[in-house]
């Protein structure tokens, strides 16, 4: 009797291990980190998806195709929101930079100015630095945008406020680098996962998952 119970015991291991570990393929402190408390950027039902970015960071326009299709497959199912790094004491233009893209959201023209303004950065051909308020106002109205609502929009009081938010949510993640994403407010995934950016998505998908199951589950 005791060699069939512990027989028994042993089927229970060996068949329940493999199904956890495939419950299970990504690890806190390896794969990502969980908060202590939920922040949040906004106000949605969707889950909250936030990429922390800098337009002078090689390794952001790198990720950019990657974040992409990844959007293409998932814009519908979360709130996706960019958060521009900001207030790095160690270079100006991170404030800089992050006010240009706070402008384009608020002129509705991020959608046109984002890759330009990475593209411009980052392209051989263009050797920009954006490092005044006139090269980026340059970018703006190659996209159509007119001169005088961009200087509105620079000097405009939500701009500043998003500015001073973005600061904060990035303080209180605790990012230390970018590119980086939150999930739901509770977990931060960056690019020292092992396996570089595409690991970051499926990451960032496997903790969408779980923040939807979770919800299904308490409803």
């Amino acid at each position: 009797m005791k060699k069939v119970i512990a027989l028994l015991l042993l089927m229970v291991v060996t068949t329940t291990h493999p199904l956890q570990a495939a419950e299970e393929p990504f690890e806190a402190g390896v794969h990502y980190r969980e908060l202590s408390r939920t922040l949040l950027w906004g106000d949605s039902d969707k889950v909250e998806v936030v990429e922390f970015f800098w337009y002078g960071c090689p390794h952001c326009y790198q990720f950019e195709p990657t974040l992409s299709a990844w959007l293409a497959d998932n814009g519908e199912t979360v709130n996706f929101v960019r958060v521009p790094g900001t207030n790095n004491r160690y270079n100006p233009l991170w404030d800089l930079h992050a006010q240009a893209y706070f402008v384009s959201q608020s002129l509705g023209v991020s959608d046109k100015t984002h890759g330009v303004l990475f593209h411009a950065l980052h392209n051989p051909e263009s050797k920009k630095r954006l490092a005044s308020r006139e090269e980026i106002k340059d970018v703006f109205i190659s996209q159509g945008v007119d001169a005088d609502a961009f200087d509105q929009a620079w000097n405009a009081f939500l701009v500043k406020t998003n500015l001073n938010r973005a600061e904060q949510l990035g303080e209180a993640y605790g990012v230390g680098g970018v590119p980086a994403m939150a999930v739901a407010g509770k977990y931060v995934v960056d690019s020292r996962v092992p396996k570089g950016f595409s690991q970051m998505m499926e990451v960032v998908d496997f903790l969408v998952k779980r923040e939807l199951n979770r919800r299904s589950t308490a409803e």
